[in-house]
């Protein structure tokens, strides 16, 4: 549906007055991609690594929960301090 272009996806993800949920499904269709061999795991965890660092607003919401969530699915070992500390 991207057509190999994440801008739409990522700003969804990014808009923090976007409902919740429907972030989070653009989360998970971005493991969805990585899974699918159209986007690579090191794409989109890299990806995932900025939303932890920079991107996400540091307030609770059910994105914070589905990005570690699928960070796990993908199971960066490295990002693994980045979601001790969010």
């Amino acid at each position: 549906m991207c057509g190999g272009e994440l801008d739409g996806i990522q700003s969804i993800i990014e808009n923090e007055d976007a409902d919740e949920f429907v972030r989070s499904g653009a989360l998970s269709s971005l493991v969805t991609l990585a899974a699918a061999g159209q986007k690579t795991r090191e794409e989109i965890v890299s990806y995932f690594a900025t939303l932890l660092r920079v991107e996400l607003a540091r307030k609770w919401s059910h994105v914070w929960d589905a990005l570690v969530s699928y960070i796990c699915d993908l199971y960066p070992a490295d990002l693994m301090d980045d979601i001790g500390r969010a």
